[in-house]
């Protein structure tokens, strides 16, 4: 009995104490976007964006002034994203590939090496 008494007290102030270590660390917040979809992916291309590839988003997370695709006006943030994560759909098993993906030099290697 003593010893499971012992036990819990000292397994209890290890936990406190690795808490308070870990309490005082510097912490650091990093804002971003972890699941952008571009004109790459058939669901944005649906709604619209037919002008934005990855190139164009990262620019925009960069805080570098893009064209709206729905708008057509110049926006840009105001303060550029500490990291984006473009996570556009699979062209390839999805039907036919949307043409902007179709046309540069990454797709048509991925379709050689699938296909060749």
């Amino acid at each position: 009995m003593i010893r499971k008494r012992w036990l819990l007290v000292s397994l209890t102030l290890a936990v406190s104490a690795s808490g308070r270590a870990i309490a005082g660390q510097e912490r650091n917040v990093y804002w971003g976007d972890t699941h952008v979809h571009t004109s790459y992916s058939n669901d944005a291309y649906g709604f619209g964006n037919v002008t934005v590839d990855p190139e164009t988003a990262y620019r925009f997370a960069k805080g570098l002034p893009v064209v709206h695709p729905g708008l057509g006006n110049r926006v840009r943030l105001d303060r550029p994203l500490d990291f984006l994560v473009v996570a556009d759909h699979s062209p390839v098993g999805r039907g036919a590939p949307i043409e902007g993906a179709r046309n540069t030099p990454e797709f048509r290697e991925a379709a050689c090496r699938a296909n060749c």
